[in-house]
């Protein structure tokens, strides 16, 4: 059993957050503007995490928030309206946060369900007949 809420809870980190920025930065206009993006970035970061202090709701950045509706929804729809540009970006494209969370900021959890399934896929052993 997975001790937060959602997977996302996982990869939603500030640092993770600002290197996105600064990648789709580099992506959209090049690696000059990745400051400006990482400034609106961190002023989303601010106001969403303000709005939800004001709405007595959880801390984004613990385990009991649903960061995916509650903090990366309107976080990424608030970065982009800052930076005047449609973003398509849901649920389905979070997966984008992965590679950019800083191995030091990989839950302790995660690692350990990871070699639980690689401890699993060691001992597999597998069916004869299979083309």
């Amino acid at each position: 059993m997975w001790k937060r809420r959602e997977i996302e809870s996982y990869l939603c980190t500030r640092t993770t957050l600002l290197a996105f920025a600064e990648a789709r930065a580099g992506e959209q206009q090049g690696p000059l503007f990745a400051a400006s993006w990482r400034a609106a970035m961190e002023e989303s970061i601010r106001e969403i995490e303000a709005a939800l202090t004001a709405l007595d709701k959880p801390d984004p950045w613990g385990p009991d928030l649903k960061v995916s509706d509650e903090f990366l929804d309107p976080l990424l729809r608030k970065f982009f309206q800052k930076l005047r540009r449609f973003s398509a970006l849901g649920k389905t494209d979070f997966y984008l946060l992965v590679p950019l969370v800083p191995v030091a900021e990989i839950d302790g959890e995660v690692r350990e369900k990871l070699d639980a399934i690689a401890g699993v896929a060691a001992r597999a052993v597998p069916r004869g007949g299979c083309a």
